[in-house]
């Protein structure tokens, strides 16, 4: 009998030893596999109110996002984003989707407060999108563009750029010489390269390959207006002593450039932004 007793223990005692081992058992929710059938699609909001609210997007009548912030990109992030700094979608059916931009009640109770903007779009199987909104109110508007999820060749960032700012028709990319911070008096224009012309408000460019392995300054100006650095709406240095994410110690990378806020404006939540999400 005691032999037995022992045993038993002994079982138990490993028993607990390897169970113990496991460590906590993290809840995911559901998960569901990624196939064919699927799209992906990653949401950004580009519209700019004074009192920057939190909103959330919906498809199809049921929530995709949680409750978040302009100029942040969700699922993942970006560069010069309130997100974080990486490269993931929302998994949704294909089919005829219709997206909604919301705010809740003052107590969310699952209600929408305010719909801003609703807009019916198709997905296809396997199809790997972005939908982003711009402006306010009335004039809100949607756009939903496809994503190139292959990698570039080595020591490249493929990049596309879709302007999102209400007051100015069209835009002009540049990249120049690299200088810490946004002020105007920390840089100069005299290296600007111009990259994208003629990007008109809500339109996306074509695809276009810059090498890595450099710090440097992106900025937009109105198209056609002097290069001069007077005349430029928003800059963002891929490189500062405040962020990790140095661009020239990145490879390989799938940025989507998006311009927002209203030429003019001077507050943080209205002012011309230029960021980049992280598509790949």
């Amino acid at each position: 009998m005691k032999k037995i007793v022992n045993i038993i223990f002994g079982l138990f005692f490993l028993t607990f030893i390897a169970l113990s081992c496991k460590g906590p058992i993290e809840d995911y929710g559901d998960l569901e596999p990624l196939d064919g059938s699927k799209a992906v699609v990653k949401v950004i909001i580009g519209s700019a109110y004074p009192n920057n609210p939190l909103m959330y997007v919906k498809a199809n009548g049921k929530r995709i996002t949680p409750k978040i912030l302009m100029r942040q990109p969700y699922p993942g992030g970006g560069y010069g984003t309130n997100g974080s700094s990486t490269n993931e979608f929302i998994l949704l059916a294909n089919g005829n989707t219709i997206f909604e931009l919301a705010i809740p009640k003052k107590e969310d109770d699952g209600i929408d407060s305010i719909v801003y903007h609703r807009k019916e779009y198709n997905l296809e199987p396997g199809g790997r999108y972005t939908i982003l909104f711009a402006d306010t109110s009335e004039n809100m508007r949607s756009a939903l563009i496809k994503e190139d999820l292959t990698l570039p060749d080595s020591g490249t960032f493929r990049y596309q750029i879709i302007n999102l700012i209400p007051n100015v028709e069209a835009v002009d990319l540049y990249v120049g010489k690299w200088a810490n911070g946004t002020a105007a008096t920390n840089h100069s224009s005299d290296l600007d390269t111009l990259i994208m012309s003629n990007v008109k408000y809500m339109e996306t460019s074509v695809p276009f390959v810059i090498r890595s392995g450099f710090r440097r300054t992106f900025k937009i100006r109105p198209h056609g207006a002097p290069v001069v650095e007077s005349n430029v709406l928003a800059r963002y240095s891929s490189s500062s002593t405040s962020s990790a994410n140095y661009f020239e110690y990145l490879d390989r990378k799938v940025l989507t450039i998006f311009t927002m806020g209203y030429s003019g404006q001077t507050t943080a939540a209205m002012m011309p932004y230029l960021s980049f999400s992280i598509t790949r």
